[in-house]
């Protein structure tokens, strides 16, 4: 599908006077959320991209020298966090979507990244190496405290929150393999909070699960695992039963963080499966009612260039 690359002025007036009608594969799964962000390295060393997906239609929202990706909108759709290298190193950023002013959020010598914004809008989870090894940290966007939630001595990775705030499900290879684990997050971080949060192992097994993503309704975490065939697959887990589905998206290539829609009924994705790496749409809808059949799945970018690290834009609010 192609797109095009619009500037600021003109993607506003584009969305407002275009009906550009979808392509016949799109048209197939019926109200696609309207937009993903997403990072490409097609114009420079890779930028964070928006893309309309009823319009086809792209914006790029960071324009930098450096390397931009791992956008998290914050809830009400005014700005997103993401990592950057255009200081030099791993940072995390926020770029107000009404300005399009940028801010170093945390301005540390350690690599900094995978920032997900809190539901209440007020922390900022992310990783980070700043004590040894990746560990999930989180800064208060109302007083500025960090603090470091996961303190364990294997590398953490890709925080992911409840829809209510209470808890974050993260990625870890504390054991002798990279497992899911669910922390209880306390009320608000703060530096002098003394005692490590309750840590429990949701996919203990012999397999490596990453990329958890934590769907809106609180009921399922979908996440990457190379059980089975040692390729990265994506999986579905019902939070309180345990049980566990596999998502088939025709086999052809890893599959990798996906991403929500606000309504818990599709997933974005990133996959090498048509000679490069673009981003991927799934219809969830017959899977949760229970029926077997393969999820819809259709290329959103069809690009040459690199796309990866998909997440649902909620639009503005």
């Amino acid at each position: 599908m192609q797109v095009g690359i619009l500037c600021p002025g003109m993607f506003v007036i584009a969305l407002v006077c275009c009906a550009v009608m979808l392509t016949r594969a799109v048209a197939q799964i019926s109200a696609p959320p309207p937009m993903v962000i997403y990072n490409s390295n097609e114009q420079d060393s890779g930028d964070l991209y928006l893309l309309d997906i009823r319009h086809q239609l792209r914006l790029n929202l960071t324009r930098s020298p450096g390397i931009d990706s791992a956008a998290s909108p914050a809830p009400d759709g005014q700005a997103i966090a993401f990592q950057s290298t255009r200081d030099g190193n791993r940072e995390i950023y926020v770029l107000d979507l009404q300005t399009f002013a940028t801010r170093n959020l945390t301005h540390h010598p350690a690599a900094d990244m995978f920032p997900a914004w809190s539901p209440d809008g007020e922390v900022i989870a992310f990783v980070s190496d700043r004590d040894g090894d990746p560990e999930i940290y989180a800064v208060n966007l109302v007083n500025g405290a960090t603090v470091n939630l996961s303190r364990s001595p294997g590398p953490d990775a890709r925080p992911s929150w409840s829809p209510d705030g209470r808890q974050m499900v993260f990625a870890s290879h504390r054991a002798l393999d990279t497992d899911l684990y669910i922390m209880d997050m306390p009320p608000r971080p703060d530096p002098v909070w003394p005692d490590r949060p309750q840590v429990r192992a949701l996919s203990p097994s012999p397999a490596s699960d990453l990329d958890p993503a934590w769907s809106p309704d609180g009921r399922h975490i979908v996440f990457r695992s190379n059980r089975g065939d040692n390729i990265g697959r994506l999986y579905l887990l019902d939070v309180d039963s345990g049980d566990l589905h596999y998502l088939p998206t025709g086999d052809r290539g890893v599959d990798q963080t996906p991403s929500w829609s606000s309504d818990g009924t599709q997933l974005v994705f990133w996959s090498f499966r048509d000679s490069s790496n673009d981003i991927y749409l799934m219809d969830l809808r017959g899977r949760l009612a229970g029926e077997e059949t393969e999820p819809p799945v259709i290329n959103l970018t069809n690009s040459p260039a690199r796309e990866t690290l998909p997440v649902w834009f909620p639009g503005w609010r």
